[in-house]
């Protein structure tokens, strides 16, 4: 194979050209070898950036739209507000002894769990009680209702995490009514729970004022008995001995009362804690520790492999690449694997002895011996009264009957002052018996509402709108069906792309060959210049059509600098407009268009008399001239092969501007004539299907097809382009 390199032409324009060149290579590849230097920008994340450029506007819209719907819906709704107040539940221990009814009281109402607090608190009729004691003006201000009841309470009851301590959140649109009847329901309760010890209290009353009133009226009639008895005897008073016998089985026998009674609250006790026992576990969970399965640890780490081999191959191939295709395929198997056993987890569980139960066990062993020993009290006391009983019945009968008259009067005596002591304590629990809560934080009006939490709902909606805009731009980049990139043009068209040209800058319109020519854009055609110059086909192709698949692709500005920059190179290039209906080379040069190539070929003019000399020099210029009636029949005159033959013997290289190829047929006309083609196409302009179609009309001509332009170019602003790189 030879390199052929024109007189004049500059060495660094050469492209190093390899066995494997005829073959597509990666765009970024050969650019970094152009100019002596590799690009590190990932491919694929560019790819994504400019997804984002190219559906930035439509994401905007999306944006601000959902932001707008999303503000309008938070500011218009109403306010809310939250009050709170805090009950601390102060339990009874379970197993204390209770020496008197009324402590007997308190322990069966006291002896509640914050569970048991909590459900009460959550009581419907509690609820419509505290709500209907909240005045009418706060119901219509925080509830929207005169009404005294509501189908549904915002109300919240609470226990913070190991602590005794109940929270009563009310959410109301007036802070103050929230505030207000959060406090009702803490009253409420408090009120139900005093009425409660209260009617217990007083039923236990009634029953001692009874068996008081009994006391009273078998006491004055065994005084009315012993003073009958003893004047119908003539018996003045008893013996000191017998006296004291007396005392003593009235002592005994408000002893076995009293025991008796002890045993019976003993009991009470004892059953509540048994039931209290049956509802609480032995074993409780003390901790679980859930980990991931080994085989996922084992996926991880061979999903990070493959993502390495994956960034390392990038380097070298674009990311539809068979190679990057199958490290894409084995990273999509592992983490299909992965997702197959990501529910497998490895949990420990860690029992413990239940605290509780082991209280309430010893509780419930510290009631049953306080039982036992009860019983035991009777029995033995019961056992000294009748052995006292024994001695006075030794006793000569009027002396006998003394005595246990006497006795029984001890014995109610002892029992009226008993009884006594429980009436007085019954009363003071009626009137100041506490229960197990007790009212810590009194809740107060707070002006900052809680709904809605505009801060939080910017952030969401930020989120949000965000998420649905990527969407959107992911949605319409999946639909639009225009080039967006050199690898997808590559693909697509099974040629490799010659270069890619840059958008123009600050508004330049002009030739390469001008001093206010980008350097990115004159860098470009040379890279164009020289693929074209060291082309593989032999004899190397003089005569090169260049044509897109629509208007506007960009391919006569294309013609007009790549002529211009390779006749800087020294050679002699002459530019044939053939687009016969919409002519532009004329402009391009600043020349007249009064006669050219439909003059030659209606027999009006000779190529002498078409040429124009353009402001480049050693470039010539046969624009279209008028427009003839039908464009490709005059094409397809036998005069424009001889036209091109006899440009051959007086230039180095021929280039022809065509009309597009889409429902166009005088580009296949000129086609037909040309010795090689360039397809120029533009970003996000040009449809796939329309190149896809030229392509199929230029492989009907048979002339082949040495690469494709790609014009408008985002990719290129990836190089970091310096002024002395052109120099």
């Amino acid at each position: 194979m030879s390199v052929r390199k024109a007189d004049g032409y500059p060495a660094r324009d050469i492209v190093p050209v390899t066995a494997e060149y005829p073959h597509p290579a990666p765009y970024e590849a050969i650019v970094g070898e152009y100019y002596g230097r590799t690009a590190t920008k990932s491919a694929i994340a560019r790819s994504y950036l400019r997804l984002l450029v190219r559906q930035r506007w439509a994401m905007l819209i999306t944006f601000l739209l959902v932001m707008g719907i999303g503000m309008a819906w938070t500011l218009t709704r109403p306010r809310l507000y939250r009050a709170t107040a805090e009950l601390l539940v102060t339990p009874m221990e379970r197993g204390a002894s209770s020496d008197s009814i009324a402590q007997s009281i308190g322990v069966l109402t006291r002896v509640r769990s914050v569970a048991t607090e909590m459900k009460m608190l959550r009581n419907p009729d509690l609820l419509h009680d505290s709500f209907a004691a909240l005045p009418v003006e706060q119901r219509a201000a925080g509830f929207l209702t005169r009404e005294a009841s509501l189908r549904r309470y915002p109300v919240v009851v609470s226990n913070p995490k190991d602590t005794d301590i109940i929270n009563v959140e009310v959410t109301a649109r007036d802070p103050k009514a929230a505030a207000s009847l959060a406090n009702l329901i803490l009253a409420t309760n408090t009120k139900r729970h005093q009425e409660t010890t209260r009617s217990i209290a007083e039923m236990a009353t009634q029953h001692v004022n009874a068996e008081l009133q009994k006391c009273d009226t078998e006491l004055r009639s065994v005084w009315g008995e012993l003073t009958a008895y003893k004047k119908a005897h003539n018996i003045v008073d008893l013996s000191t001995q017998t006296a004291a016998e007396a005392q003593g089985l009235a002592n005994l026998e408000a002893q076995v009362t009293q025991a008796q009674v002890e045993a019976v609250q003993a009991k009470l006790t004892r059953q509540t804690l048994e039931r209290e026992l049956g509802r609480t576990s032995e074993i409780i969970e003390a901790s679980r520790t859930a980990v991931d399965s080994p085989v996922i640890q084992t996926i991880d780490a061979e999903i990070e492999r493959l993502e390495q081999q994956r960034a390392s191959l990038l380097q070298e191939y674009l990311p539809t690449a068979p190679e990057v295709r199958a490290i894409d395929q084995q990273i999509a198997s592992a983490r299909q694997r992965k997702t197959n056993v990501i529910h497998e987890k490895t949990e420990t569980v860690t029992h413990s002895r239940n605290p509780l139960r082991d209280s309430l066990r010893q509780s419930y062993i510290s009631a049953l011996v306080a039982e036992q020993e009860a019983h035991s009290r009777v029995r033995i006391t019961q056992g000294h009264a009748g052995t006292v009983r024994g001695r006075l019945a030794s006793l000569p009968d009027s002396e006998q009957r003394i005595a246990l008259l006497y006795s029984r009067i001890e014995e109610l005596r002892s029992t009226r002052a008993y009884l006594a002591n429980e009436q007085q304590s019954l009363k003071l629990t009626m009137h100041g018996g506490l229960p197990n809560v007790m009212p810590i934080t009194q809740a107060t009006p707070t002006f900052t509402p809680v709904s809605p939490n505009v801060p939080a709902s910017i952030v969401l909606l930020v989120a949000l709108a965000s998420l649905l805009a990527l969407g959107v731009a992911v949605v319409r980049d999946q639909l639009d069906d225009h080039l967006h990139s050199i690898g997808e043009v590559e693909q697509l068209a099974g040629h490799r792309v010659l270069t890619a040209l840059p958008p123009v800058q600050n508004g330049f319109r002009g030739l390469v060959s001008e001093d206010e020519c980008p350097a990115a854009l004159l860098e470009s055609f040379r890279i164009l210049r020289g693929k074209i110059l060291l082309s593989m086909l032999e004899p190397l192709p003089r005569v090169i059509m260049i044509t897109s698949p629509q208007a506007g692709d960009g391919k006569s500005t294309t013609v007009a600098n790549l002529a211009a920059t390779i006749a800087m190179s020294g050679k002699s290039v002459l530019v044939i407009d053939g687009d016969l209906r919409h002519p532009s080379m004329h402009f391009h040069y600043g020349l007249a268009n009064a006669v050219g190539l439909s003059s030659i070929l209606q027999g009006d003019a000779t190529l002498h008399d078409a040429l124009q000399a353009t402001p480049v020099e050693r470039l010539s210029l046969i624009s279209s001239g008028p427009t003839p009636k039908y464009p490709p029949e005059t094409l397809a005159s036998p005069a424009l092969a001889r036209l091109l033959d006899d440009a051959r013997e007086a230039y180095d290289c021929i280039l022809l501007d065509s009309t597009p190829l889409v429902n166009l047929s005088d580009g296949a006309v000129l086609a037909s004539l040309a010795e090689g083609i360039i397809m120029v196409v533009s970003s996000d302009r040009t449809r796939q299907a329309d190149l896809q179609y030229a392509l199929q009309v230029l492989e009907t001509t048979g002339k082949p097809v040495l690469g494709i332009v790609y014009n408008r170019s985002e990719e290129m602003h990836a190089l970091r382009w310096r002024a002395e790189e052109s120099l």
